[in-house]
């Protein structure tokens, strides 16, 4: 059974991502281990491609320091992730398995039995015959896809709105402080007009 996901990632300035052709993190992680064993052991080991012209490591420099060096580099890996700078891709497709077994039926065995013919035995058609199955768990596929959550225009619009309304309520502050200012100008002569015709 097969599992189909889809991922697309945001390339942001924070967590970077590749979408050069031919680039692949897992490439990128065999290239650096191949880098730190050439480094530390001068030669590399003969399932490593080679990245000059190093000697291939001989058995026992393969078991004694290039093993080291790969066990450290996946410690250090977990530990720093910026040990070895590879990003992930910008866009991938990710295959999840799941395996399942059991015995074949009786049924199954038998019609074989037909096909091989009666010198095979049922222990030997269920010893040595194996059937596969390779099928999607569903026709769906996962899309996973990262995207800005406060863009640039979302930004732009909250501070137009927030200075906006600073803006109007001062403008309208002025006017009503105005408007005090007026009013106790004018309560102040209708009081002495009063105070004079009395």
């Amino acid at each position: 059974m097969v599992e189909n996901n889809k991922i697309t990632r945001l390339n942001r300035p924070s967590e970077p991502c590749y979408s050069t052709p031919g680039y692949h993190p897992v490439k990128c992680e065999w290239r650096c281990i191949a880098e730190k064993i050439i480094e530390r052991c001068n030669c590399r080991p003969i399932y490593m491609e080679a990245i000059r012209n190093e000697s291939i490591c001989d058995y026992l420099e393969e078991q004694s320091c290039a093993s080291t060096i790969t066990d450290k580099f996946y410690q250090m890996r977990n530990d720093d992730p910026i040990y070895c700078d590879c990003p992930p891709l910008c866009t991938e497709t990710i295959y999840t398995p799941s395996v399942t077994g059991s015995d074949l039926g009786r049924n199954f065995v038998k019609a074989m039995l037909k096909d091989f013919g009666p010198n095979q035995t049922f222990e030997e058609i269920t010893s040595n015959q194996s059937l596969l199955t390779i099928y999607l768990s569903s026709l769906q596929c996962t899309y996973i896809t990262t995207t800005e959550s406060y863009g640039l225009v979302a930004l732009m619009s909250d501070l137009g709105g927030a200075l906006g309304l600073l803006l109007g309520a001062t403008f309208l502050t002025v006017v009503e402080a105005l408007e005090l200012i007026y009013d106790f100008i004018l309560f102040a002569r209708v009081k002495r007009r009063m105070a004079k015709t009395s």
